[in-house]
């Protein structure tokens, strides 16, 4: 499917996709509404790179086990990931050893480590994409999202091109703008987005999109050129409030917990 470029290669300096603020739901609480796609993309604008992981990287590839889901975790409904037919389960583990994992209904569970800082709401959802990701995951504590994808088994993290964790600051990359990871419907189908709600001097908000459009066989993802999806927009409108948001019209649900 031919798609538009829509946002910043830039932004793929240090990290990869998509995330913004994230005000904690509840357990298997719906994803956020599905934006129009009647508005044609504007002039081209630059988007500032986002902000890397300091931290050390985890292990890009999930361990699978035969555990069940731990006592405590917030869990969701995630539909069928493995190809038997049945729903499997999404969980967010509320207390240590902090992971995201899925239940399979067949048996069996994949987790991955919650790479973020602790403390405050901590949120994931998982939606099935036509992009290079496939199944993806964001997780996000409403200051950095970083994500991972679902395929063989395996969660394994994306990586920005300096070989890090793909990781995207919310609502801190610079002043006047701030920053989320969403999807995107233009063209009918489901890709992730970094998006960036930034503030002109007439205090009306431009939304800007980079897509990410490819990721090599090492897990680097790569966003396209930024471009400015809607222009002028009241601070209150629908689709600023959403682009500061780690949310996806297309994911079922979020799990999220307190840290």
């Amino acid at each position: 499917m031919n798609r538009p470029a829509l946002l910043g290669a830039a932004l793929l300096t240090t990290a990869l996709l998509a995330g913004c603020t994230a005000a904690g739901g509840p357990v298997g609480s719906s994803a956020s509404p599905r934006p129009t796609s009647t508005d044609a993309p504007s002039t081209p604008a630059t988007m500032p790179a986002a902000t890397a992981s300091s931290a050390p990287s985890p292990s890009a590839t999930a361990v699978s086990s035969s555990g069940g889901i731990p006592a405590g975790a917030s869990t969701a409904s995630i539909g069928d990931v493995d190809g038997d037919g049945t729903p499997d389960t999404e969980f967010l583990t509320a207390s240590a050893p902090y992971v995201y994992g899925i239940r399979l209904s067949g048996g069996g569970v994949v987790t991955t480590p919650d790479p973020l800082p602790a403390g405050g709401t901590h949120r994931a959802w998982m939606v099935a994409t036509d992009g290079p990701t496939g199944r993806t995951v964001v997780l996000d504590d409403g200051r950095g999202a970083t994500v991972y994808s679902y395929r063989d088994g395996r969660l394994v993290r994306l990586l920005g091109k300096d070989g890090g964790p793909f990781l995207v600051a919310i609502g801190t990359s610079v002043p006047g703008s701030t920053t989320g990871v969403n999807c995107n419907d233009q063209n009918g189908g489901v890709l992730i987005e970094v998006a960036k709600a930034v503030a002109r001097s007439d205090g009306s908000v431009d939304v800007r999109w980079s897509t990410l459009g490819s990721v090599d066989a090492q897990g680097i993802g790569r966003l396209s050129a930024p471009e400015t999806r809607w222009a002028g927009l009241s601070p209150q409108d629908a689709r600023v409030v959403h682009a500061r948001t780690s949310s996806c019209w297309a994911a079922p649900h979020t799990v999220a917990v307190q840290r």
